[in-house]
C-alpha cells in the first residue's frame, strides 16, 4: 500500500508542476479574400459596365470558401481632357454639356453592395462578373469616373482593394445606317 501512495504522490506532484506551464496562446487572423483580378470597364449608352473576375485564394495564399461579394466604390475625377475632343463630339451630338465644370471628389463613395456564391460560380461559367453603373446614378457625361472593388467574406472582413480604373463617361456614337 506505502507504494501505491508513493506512486499516487509522485503522480500528482508531476500533474501539478506540468499544467502551471503553457505556451502563449496564438489568436488566429481572420483570413481576408485577395483582390479581384481582370478588372475592365466599357462605356454603354446605359453607364459604365464594370467586369473582373473574382480571387480564387485569401491573402495569406489559402483556397478561398467564403467569400460573400463585392463592395463597389466610385468617386468623380476631372472633366475630360481637351485632347479627346470631347466637346465637338457632344456638340455634333446635339448633347448638351452641364454649364458648370464640377471639381473631382477627394474621397471614393460606396455605391453597391453585389452578393456573390462562389461555388455556384464555380461550377457554373466562370465568366467575368459584371456590374452596370447606371446614368441614373449621376453619372455627367464628360467627367472621368475611378473605379475601385473589394471583395468581402461572410464574416464582413474586407478584402485587398481591386486597382483602380479610370474611365471617361460618354455616350458612343451610334452605328452608321446603311
Amino acid at each position: 500500500m506505502n507504494k501505491n501512495k508513493g506512486l499516487a504522490v509522485f503522480l500528482i506532484l508531476l500533474i501539478t508542476y506540468s499544467c502551471g506551464h503553457r505556451a502563449p496562446l496564438i489568436i488566429p487572423k481572420p483570413k481576408r479574400p485577395d483582390s479581384i483580378t481582370n478588372f475592365d470597364a466599357i462605356v454603354k449608352c446605359e453607364g459604365i459596365l464594370l467586369s473582373w473576375l473574382p480571387p480564387l485564394k485569401n491573402q495569406d495564399g489559402t483556397e478561398i470558401s467564403d467569400l460573400k461579394g463585392f463592395i463597389i466604390y466610385r468617386k468623380r475625377g476631372i472633366f475630360a481632357p481637351p485632347e479627346l475632343k470631347l466637346k465637338e463630339y457632344l456638340k455634333n451630338s446635339n448633347i448638351q454639356l452641364t454649364e458648370e465644370i464640377l471639381p473631382p471628389e477627394s474621397e471614393f463613395k460606396e455605391i453597391d453592395r453585389i452578393n456573390f456564391n462562389l461555388q455556384k460560380w464555380k461550377k457554373s461559367s466562370l465568366t467575368k462578373i459584371t456590374y452596370l453603373d447606371k446614368k441614373e446614378n449621376h453619372l455627367i457625361i464628360g467627367y472621368t469616373y475611378l473605379y475601385k472593388i473589394i471583395p468581402i467574406n461572410t464574416k464582413n472582413k474586407k478584402g485587398k482593394e481591386s486597382k483602380i480604373l479610370e474611365k471617361i463617361y460618354f455616350l458612343p456614337p451610334s452605328p452608321p445606317f446603311d
